[in-house]
C-alpha cells in the first residue's frame, strides 16, 4: 500500500490453482480479506451453524474466535494432547468429547524426527472385523482442520483407529481440502506405521490382556 498514490495490491485465488495479483485504489492502511463460500457450503456461514463450524474446523487455532456479539470464544484454542505434557485420562476424555465414543485403548503421539506429529489416536469400540473400513483421522496443519478423514495416512490394517494429529510439515493443497501426497507425506505414513507396531508391541509386553482384549473385541 502506497499511502501517497492510495496504491495497493490485490490477491485473488477461487481454490484451483491458480492466483491473480491485480493494483487497486485503496483509502485507508491495512489488509482486508473477503471469503465467499462455494454454493454447497453456504449453510456453514447460518446462524447456529456457524459457531459449529467453527468448532469443527478451528477448533485448536491458538487465535480467539468469537462468533457475533458474544463474549465467549467459540474456539477451545487448545487441546490435551497439544499441551508440553498431558495424561492420557485427560487425552481419553478429550477424544470422548470430540468422536462421541469411549476408546478402547487412547495413544498419545509427541515426535519431532523424524517427522513433526503431535496429537493421539484410539482405538474406537466399534467393530471393524478382518480389515474392513478406513481409519478416522482428523488431520491439522498448524492446528487448522484440513481433513476430518484423511485416505492413505494408516495402513489397511488399522480401520479400528480414531484420533486428532497436528502436522504442521504437511503441505495443504491450493484448496486446502487436502494435502499434497509428497515425500514428507510418504515418510509420515512410514514412521505411523512403525509406531503403531512398536506401542502394540510394547503393550503386549506390559499388559498382554489388554492387547488381547482389543484383538478379541476387532476380530483380528
Amino acid at each position: 500500500y502506497d499511502a501517497e498514490s492510495n496504491d495497493a495490491i490485490a490477491w485473488f485465488a477461487d481454490g484451483h490453482d491458480s492466483i491473480s495479483l491485480a493494483g487497486i485504489t485503496k483509502e485507508s492502511l491495512g489488509t482486508s480479506v473477503t471469503l465467499k463460500l462455494k454454493q454447497a457450503c453456504l449453510s456453514l456461514a447460518e446462524d447456529p451453524e456457524i459457531e459449529t463450524t467453527v468448532c469443527k474446523y478451528a477448533d485448536w487455532l491458538t487465535v480467539p474466535i468469537f462468533v457475533g456479539d458474544s463474549a465467549s470464544r467459540s474456539n477451545q484454542c487448545t487441546a490435551p494432547w497439544l499441551e508440553a505434557t498431558c495424561e492420557e485420562e485427560e487425552v481419553a476424555e478429550a477424544l470422548e468429547a470430540r468422536f462421541d465414543e469411549t476408546p478402547l485403548h487412547s495413544i498419545p503421539i509427541r515426535v519431532q524426527k523424524p517427522v513433526n506429529i503431535q496429537g493421539a489416536i484410539y482405538v474406537s469400540p466399534r467393530r471393524t472385523p478382518g480389515f474392513t473400513g478406513d481409519s478416522t483421522v482428523t488431520l491439522t496443519v498448524r492446528r487448522m482442520v484440513i481433513r476430518e478423514d484423511i485416505d492413505g495416512m494408516f495402513p489397511a490394517w488399522a480401520s479400528m483407529f480414531r484420533g486428532v494429529l497436528e502436522m504442521p510439515l504437511l503441505t495443504p493443497t491450493t484448496s486446502r481440502e487436502d494435502v499434497i501426497r509428497n515425500e514428507e507425506f510418504l515418510r509420515t505414513t512410514a514412521y505411523l506405521e512403525e509406531f503403531l507396531f512398536n506401542h502394540f508391541q510394547k503393550l503386549a509386553q506390559d499388559s498382554p490382556e489388554q492387547l488381547q482384549r482389543i484383538i478379541t473385541w476387532h476380530r483380528y
